[in-house]
């Protein structure tokens, strides 16, 4: 009997078989601690290297597995092989560096735990019900940091840890948050709710931190949410039910826009306000040393007059040696630029792109597949606007070599290949 146009998609659901490993727990502990800097929130905890340690364990258990992908088979993935050539120009940069020290301790330090990071979690035992953890895994981190920012906050704008200001906060919240949308979206009863308060509690805090770019974040979510349709649309009458869905959804963000805006504080109004006239603040301002138009000013111009980059974690040195006062980047694709020139730029875009196209494909598959998998195509879509909220931004911080950003990339890596094996 042929099914009803008004049918609901079934809902993949992940296999139940297959026990989780250390390789597994392991990496979920690692995104914890080091996108979600967990450790922070103790008191007498923050100088341990957690992360570090985790990072070995999860090493050693994934070495261990025999069924862990080869090398080789991970240099046939896209996303993998521009990140590669990434790091290599990375080393390479070490020949042309202006601060040869700072350059060392970054590729011996951070950014190896990164780059193992990143390898790891592409590497590590695939499974679609890996998938969906580390996807609420990252949901879990935002939600912990959220929870601690807005609970022992003093008043002003929040934080949380030691490593996080408040712009930081706002870049790991809206990363994660179109993430928990779609948990609300797939769940029911209970869990549907306690996602829903989820979603709700990291618009608060992203507001409540003040960050404009995190505003600005928000606003290219709900502009993806608007344009773009999570679950597909089963009636004959697409087009119509498209266009009124999405009238729709505009008047129920900007009720909801309405009401979080009137229980915000007044100075929080008073902040996010100035993006009205960003004219008037003082980043805008090219005259002042410290704000980010003159510190994105002064620096394009240094990297115009020399395009192959000054060398890995040096645009500190760049600012100070062209009239600033070794100031950080503030713009991931300036930070990027600066330090390993225009190649690095077009190697950068194109992770974000090969990331933005694999999402794409494995929707389009999922939907013109016999059983249509609403998981595949909900998620793909939805970590497509995170990529977006993350870009948007980074593009006001110094994160082109974040953990979370890299973990995330990663994440899309594992959730394209298990969406295109059979029975997953």
């Amino acid at each position: 009997m042929k099914a009803s146009p008004q049918t609901s998609p079934r809902i993949r659901k992940a296999p139940a078989s297959g026990a989780l490993g250390v390789a597994e727990w392991t990496a979920w502990i690692f995104i914890l601690l080091s996108a979600g800097r967990v450790g922070e929130l103790i008191p007498g905890l923050g100088h341990i290297p957690f992360a570090k340690i985790i990072a070995a364990i999860w090493l050693c258990a994934v070495l261990s597995r025999g069924k862990s992908r080869a090398i080789t088979s991970l240099l046939s993935v896209p996303i993998v092989r521009v990140a590669l050539a990434l790091l290599v120009l990375a080393v390479c940069s070490l020949s042309f560096s202006i601060f040869l020290g700072a350059s060392v301790a970054f590729l011996t330090g951070t950014g190896a735990v990164v780059a193992i990071a990143f390898t790891l979690l592409c590497n590590t035992p695939r499974s679609w019900r890996f998938v969906i953890g580390t996807l609420r895994c990252l949901v879990v981190t935002a939600t912990i940091l959220a929870l601690a920012a807005v609970a022992f906050s003093g008043g002003g704008r929040i934080a949380a840890g030691v490593s996080y200001d408040t712009n930081d906060l706002a870049y790991v919240l809206v990363t994660a948050l179109p993430l928990a949308i779609a948990f609300s979206m797939l769940t029911r009863g209970r869990a549907r709710l306690l996602y829903i308060g989820i979603s709700a509690l990291l618009i608060l805090a992203s507001l409540l931190t003040q960050s404009r770019g995190g505003a600005l974040s928000l606003m290219a979510i709900v502009l993806c949410l608007i344009c773009m349709d999570l679950r597909p649309s089963t009636s004959k009458n697409s087009a119509g039910n498209t266009l009124r869905k999405r009238i729709g959804r505009l008047v129920v963000f900007g009720m909801v826009a309405v009401l979080a805006w009137s229980v915000l504080p007044q100075t929080t109004k008073e902040r996010l306000s100035t993006l009205q006239d960003i004219s008037s603040d003082y980043n805008a301002k090219t005259n002042i040393t410290r704000g980010r138009g003159a510190i994105w000013k002064r620096n394009w111009d240094a990297v115009t007059e020399r395009p192959i980059g000054f060398g890995i974690n040096s645009f500190m040195a760049v600012d100070g040696r062209h009239g600033g006062d070794w100031m950080a980047p503030h713009n991931s694709l300036l930070q990027v630029t600066v330090e390993l020139g225009f190649l690095g730029l077009f190697l950068y875009l194109r992770i974000h792109w090969l990331a933005w196209r694999s999402l794409g494909r494995t929707a389009q598959l999922a939907a013109a597949s016999t059983t249509l998998d609403l998981e595949k195509i909900v998620f793909a879509k939805a970590l497509r606007i995170s990529l977006v909220s993350n870009f948007v931004a980074g593009f006001f911080l110094s994160m082109a070599y974040s953990d979370l950003l890299w973990i995330v990339l990663a994440t899309i890596v594992i959730f394209s290949n298990v969406s295109a094996l059979p029975g997953e």
